[in-house]
């Protein structure tokens, strides 16, 4: 998939379309529609095994700070809360500081550091750090008594609106 390659290195790159064909994969697709035709704007890949997972979101370049990955990530909790999760979880490149707000501003919290997420190389190599980039490991809680409230729990700032397609 062309926005794969446009968003990630060629290490963090995933066959996205192999990926969204797993058991309890979901993959959420936002396009931008313009003379007839419809371009891939964003897509949000989850995992509906618990925990429940954001496995990857890619934004196209000319459309982020624009809402879809926001839109995005607000579909993606709205179908864990349908399917009852207790919580969902995400890793983030911790250089990402914009990707950090968006999780952060819908709820997410950091909860630990995952050394050499990020590998040029996959092996034993990678444990000397070199080429290697670190991720935070980031969850938000569904289940209100953890969180100390009563009824029902929004994320703060979502709006409730499950829309992941955009349209001029």
């Amino acid at each position: 998939m062309a926005l794969e390659r446009q968003c990630f290195s060629a290490s963090e790159a995933m066959d996205i379309e192999r990926e969204s064909g797993h058991p309890g994969a979901v993959l959420l697709c936002a396009t931008e529609r313009g003379g007839g035709d419809e371009e891939l704007a964003g897509y949000l890949l989850l995992h509906r095994a618990a925990p429940a997972t954001v496995a990857k979101l890619a934004v196209a370049p000319r459309y982020r700070r624009q809402g879809v990955g926001r839109a995005l990530i607000e579909a993606a909790l709205d179908v864990f809360r349908k399917t009852l999760h207790d919580e969902c979880v995400l890793q983030v490149d911790e250089a990402n500081a914009a990707a950090q707000r968006l999780y952060e501003s819908v709820g997410f919290r950091v909860c630990r550091r995952r050394e050499h997420y990020y590998c040029k190389r996959r092996s034993r190599e990678c444990e000397s750090g070199v080429g290697c980039r670190h991720a935070l490991e980031m969850r938000l809680s569904f289940t209100p008594s953890r969180l100390g409230l009563s009824g029902a729990t929004t994320p703060a700032n979502s709006t409730g609106d499950s829309s992941h397609r955009r349209n001029p």
